[in-house]
């Protein structure tokens, strides 16, 4: 608007003259809105400032068309006044305005059911609701509407409905409805909530439209909230209660003995939530009708799994629980319980039970403690050679029992049961008892392992035995006490004798003869001459109980060996057996023998023909000057001895010089070799002296050097105490 008169107080009026109704005309006043510089004002008749020539003013007229208002023609009419009402007309304009016939509905909850209950509904999964609601005809005209309804959830929309009824439920609503204007119709919804509904708000919304869908589609929001629930047994669903169904798929009533096997459960788990679970797996078990007894062993359960995976509302798994019985359970029907405990959200565990019969189980075990190994029996004829011995017998099975105990020894060996008397146990389940079983060996039986075997077995069922094995070790009573090499056991030339030395003990109770004696090498090249004791020359000496015998063994290579042997290096096992009424020991030596390692020694070498030498390394000749000063030394010391009359200690030497049927000689004569040149075969040359070093003293009385370089080495090996 423009100023272009002279200054005046104006006024802007806004006003609707319709053709249909003075009524309606004034409806249509009493809803105009004029905004001027940002000052609104729901006046049709607004006051404005002085405004100035030329000024221009920007105003708002806004008109609404009543609700309900009918069809109608009309002029909305704006026009500028003097403020002096009824001044003279300044400015105007006009505006043809025509009302057509509208269907309009709108709807609301009834508020029968309590604030807001139509809108806020809480409801469980599969649960069906009613409520009251409006629909009014707010348009300017009589209209036939409809109403219909939409799930924001998509699995609602599949699972969930809705029931447009009559106001009271009985009967189904008829649509279309036809509303006169203004008129408001009361109408029920019954709603189904989806089986599957999960926990949560969902949204429901009602809509209303005239039936030609000319009008505005109006919509009612009501939102759904679903608890956490779970599905009875019955099929209802409620809040809280037993979360989980837990349930068996093994065939009932099965028997298993108490004997350490293993039997198995298929258990299900089911989810009755209406949203995932995740349930913890918690196995007992009880003696249905008696308490076992303190300290019985107990059913072991073991689970696939301690915990189920994700399950979803109403999904399964399954869990195999397997059992092991072991030996001891008390006999009898036992509940095998298997509780599944919600982790996620709180409620009730599930719970089932399983009904194991334990049959009454007979079973024996047989230990012991001792180290058998370590014990040995000699053959012999003495009462006292025996041994007792501590076994350990149990009752394993779930009943009392009697156990019948069963030695069984080769032939030769006596096994007795010392303990229980008549060879029976009675015993408790899980409880032991000792078995004492006395072994001797008897006379005759050759050395060696034997086993015992010591049998359990309950008298009510033969097929619970157990068994255990103890080595028996059979040895001989002839022991080898040592076994000595020569000083140089090394074999350097042919036709060269060494000697092996070895010490034997009887610990029996009577002599033990050594008539039977054998010896080999294990590549035969060897010669041997026969052996002896220092005490008898005979082979077939006796060796009395608690004493000891040094018997000693030559042997060389033969020239002829020798040769096929080409001088190189060779070791041999020298075995010596001897045969006794109760056994064989054997005895084993290792002989190295080598070529000379050059000319000079092998020409020195070859002359060798005494039948008796040591086996030392060659010693080097001594000057006749030194060795007849060092003679008359060891003259007077012999005489001295000589004059001792102390006799010679037998057992105090290793080795014997003299095969010679005395056992001892005199310093006055060279010892007497006669055997031992018989069997060692005679050489055609002499070698070098290689005796060993003469003493200070001199040779001993009687002793040419040609002794001495044979023997000498004998007579310093036993301290020249002869």
């Amino acid at each position: 608007m423009t100023n272009a008169y002279e200054d005046k107080d104006l006024r802007i009026v806004s006003m609707v003259e319709s053709y249909h109704s003075r009524t309606s005309s004034i409806a249509f006043n009493n809803q105009m809105r004029i905004e001027v510089a940002d000052s609104p004002s729901t006046s049709g008749n607004v006051p404005l400032d002085r405004i100035e020539p030329q000024e221009v003013l920007h105003f708002n007229v806004t008109m609404t068309v009543p609700a309900s208002s009918p069809a109608q023609e009309g002029v909305w009419s704006i026009w500028i006044n003097e403020s002096v009402l009824g001044g003279d007309n300044k400015a105007s304009i006009n505006y043809p305005i025509t009302v057509e016939e509208t269907l309009v509905p709108r709807l609301r909850a009834d508020v029968s059911t309590g604030p807001s209950s139509g809108l806020r509904i809480s409801g469980l999964p599969g649960q069906t609701i009613d409520r009251v609601y409006h629909i009014e005809n707010v348009g300017n005209a009589d209209g036939e509407f409809t109403v219909s309804h939409k799930f924001s959830n998509s699995t609602w929309e599949l699972g969930g409905d809705v029931e447009f009824r009559t106001e009271n439920g009985n009967s189904t609503l008829g649509q279309p409805m036809l509303l006169n204007r203004t008129e408001d119709f009361l109408f029920s919804a019954r709603i189904s909530l989806p089986a599957d509904a999960a926990p949560g708000e969902h949204r429901l919304t009602l809509y209303a439209q005239d039936v030609d869908r000319q009008g505005d589609r109006v919509s009612l929001p009501i939102d759904i909230e679903v608890p956490h629930a779970n599905k009875g047994p019955d099929g209802i669903w409620r809040e809280g209660g037993v979360r989980a169904e837990v349930s068996y798929n093994t065939e009932q009533g099965k028997s298993a003995p108490a004997n350490g096997e293993t039997f198995e459960i298929e258990w299900q788990i089911k989810n009755l939530g209406n949203d995932i679970e995740v349930f913890n797996l918690i196995t007992t078990d009880e003696l249905i009708g008696a308490n076992a007894p303190d300290g019985a062993p107990m059913i072991q359960t073991e689970l696939s799994r301690s915990e189920t995976s994700p399950i979803t509302p109403q999904g399964i798994e399954l869990i195999t629980a397997t059992y092991t019985i072991p030996s001891g359970v008390p006999s009898g029907t036992y509940n095998l319980n298997l509780a599944a405990s919600p982790t996620l959200i709180s409620g009730q565990a599930g719970l089932d039970t399983y009904l194991l019969t334990v049959s009454e189980t007979r079973k024996v075990s047989i230990e012991t403690s001792s180290d058998f190994d370590q014990v040995h029996f000699f053959s012999s004829s003495k009462d006292s050679d025996s041994e007792d011995w501590l076994f350990k017998v149990t009752n394993l099975g779930n009943t009392r029992d009697t156990i019948e105990v069963i030695p069984e020894t080769p032939d030769g060996i006596k096994a007795t049961i010392m303990l229980p008397t008549d060879g029976l146990l009675t015993l408790d389940e899980g409880i032991s008892g000792d078995v004492i079983i006395r072994i001797k060996v008897n006379e005759g039986v050759a050395e060696g392992q034997y086993t015992l075997s010591l049998i359990a077995r309950s008298r009510s069922d033969p097929m619970a035995n157990a068994e255990i094995l103890a080595p028996i070790n059979v040895g001989n009573h002839l022991k080898l006490l040592d076994v000595r090499a020569p000083l140089q056991n090394v074999i350097t030339a042919p036709d060269t004798w060494i000697k092996l030395s070895f010490t034997i003990s009887n610990a029996d109770a009577q002599d033990i003869s050594l008539a039977d004696i054998s010896w080999d090498s294990d590549d035969g090249n060897l010669d041997f001459a026969e052996p002896h004791s220092i005490r008898e020359t005979r082979n077939d000496a006796l060796v009395e109980p608690g004493l000891t015998e040094r018997w000693v063994l030559y042997v060389k290579i033969p020239q002829q060996k020798w040769d096929r042997l080409e001088g190189d290096p060779q070791a041999s096992d020298v075995v010596l057996r001897i045969a006794t009424r109760v056994g064989n020991v054997v005895v084993n030596a290792s002989v190295t023998y080598t070529g000379p390692t050059d000319e000079t020694a092998e020409s020195e070498l070859a002359g060798e023909a005494e039948p008796i030498v040591s086996g030392a390394a060659v010693w080097a000749g001594v000057q006749w000057v030194v060795m007849t000063i060092i003679v008359l030394v060891l003259v007077v010391i012999l005489v001295g001895v000589l004059k001792s009359g102390e006799e010679e200690d037998d057992y105090g030497s290793l080795v014997d010089y003299s095969p010679a049927a005395d056992s001892s000689y005199s310093v006055d004569a060279a010892p007497d070799v006669s055997a031992i040149e018989a069997a060692a075969p005679a050489e055609t040359a002499a070698p070098e002296s290689k005796g060993p070093p003469v003493p200070d003293s001199g040779l001993p009385d009687g002793w040419t050097m040609d002794q001495w370089e044979h023997y000498g080495e004998q007579w310093l090996e036993q301290g020249g105490d002869v």
